[in-house]
């Protein structure tokens, strides 16, 4: 997915690889599912048909022609846009292929590190192919742009991917008030910024109600607002990741330490995270003239006193009901969509992360977990 020309390939018969440039038959791949093990597959090259990819336990990701292991089964679990992460079925850690662009060449190898855009792989019939895509990143430049983006003294507002209508803010001029915000858009939750003399890429994010407050990474304390002197590690790059959206990563540290909202029982918590990528340390940069108050949004900070027909994602059309008012008549419906697949939602008093779940259509019924 990262560098999007870039097909895994057999380089050698016992070299594994990754090529741009011509399609060719070692860039082939043949999957053949385990008899015993659905979602498990061989993966066999084209021009190499005896070859199987294994994860060996001590030399990694190798190219093997002899017997069949259980080293050499790999499942394909969806990651997003249609790519894949190519997990080892054989360990229970998540060892999964990926490419990494080294001095010398590119590096296909196993990973139990965070997961991130050089462990995606895109599957496409060998008819489909085509030989370059418009793509940010190659394996053959000198050196790959880590921003080029127009940036530099512009103020944005900063929406949140999973919560989309949370915005980073500062709700008040002390170091710790770094914070998240919805509803009305407020001065306090734009972000001016500006690009570093000798570090392109690498910019200073200060607030537009607290001009003097710059976001900074603290090595003791995490993501804090400072107003003092200018330091490396008030200095931010922005990594793209999918549809619009940028990694907000730290340029003094060489851990991937980036921004990240999470919801806790008290409040929208912003952090500093090295943890492994997710949807919460996504964030778009949205001009102050464009922004607005609400989005269509999937997820909220606010879900109380709200109500909702819930869909299942691996069964798009089904959706959570009670066919009845008895315990035992929880249920999944397609089709019409009625009272009975609607929830309302009303969070406990003292557990504001915790909500009641009452239906539509038998409002004193309310789901819960038996136990059992």
């Amino acid at each position: 997915k990262k560098f999007c020309n870039a097909r895994l390939a057999l380089l050698e018969s016992d070299q594994v690889g990754a090529q741009e440039g011509e399609l060719t038959e070692n860039q082939q791949w043949f999957l053949e599912v385990h008899p015993n093990k659905p979602g498990c597959y061989y993966m066999s090259n084209g021009k190499y048909p005896k070859n199987r990819l294994a994860a060996h336990s001590t030399y990694g990701l190798v190219s093997y022609n002899g017997n069949r292991y259980s080293d050499q089964l790999w499942e394909f679990r969806p990651g997003s846009d249609g790519f894949y992460y190519i997990t080892s079925c054989k360990y229970d850690d998540d060892r999964r292929i990926a490419l990494a662009r080294t001095e010398e060449e590119p590096s296909v190898e196993i990973t139990k590190g965070p997961f991130s855009e050089e462990q995606l792989w895109k599957m496409v019939p060998k008819e489909e192919p085509v030989k370059e895509l418009e793509c940010e990143f190659s394996l053959t430049q000198d050196k790959n742009p880590k921003t080029d983006h127009d940036l530099d003294k512009k103020k944005f507002f900063i929406y949140n991917k999973k919560f989309c209508n949370a915005r980073l803010a500062l709700w008040g001029s002390r170091p710790d008030q770094v914070s998240a915000q919805e509803g009305e858009l407020t001065e306090n939750q734009q972000w001016f910024l500006e690009v570093h003399p000798n570090k392109p890429g690498c910019y200073y994010m200060s607030n537009g109600k607290y001009p003097k407050n710059r976001l900074a990474a603290h090595s003791t304390y995490g993501l804090v607002s400072y107003n003092g002197n200018r330091y490396s590690d008030q200095l931010w790059e922005f990594r793209p990741s999918s549809d619009g959206f940028y990694y907000i990563t730290n340029c003094k540290y060489d851990d991937d330490r980036r921004i990240a909202l999470a919801r806790t029982e008290e409040e929208p918590s912003v952090e500093v995270t090295k943890g492994p990528f997710s949807e919460e340390q996504q964030w778009k940069l949205v001009p102050k003239e464009e922004a607005v108050k609400d989005m269509m949004c999937e997820t909220s900070m606010d879900l109380d006193k709200k109500e909702f027909v819930i869909y299942n994602k691996k069964f798009c059309n089904a959706r959570l009901a009670l066919w009845g008012s008895r315990p035992d008549q929880v249920s999944a419906q397609e089709g019409e969509i009625d009272g009975a697949q609607h929830w309302y939602l009303e969070a406990h008093p003292d557990k504001p992360e915790c909500y009641y779940m009452s239906n539509g259509k038998f409002p004193n019924n309310r789901l819960c977990s038996s136990g059992k």
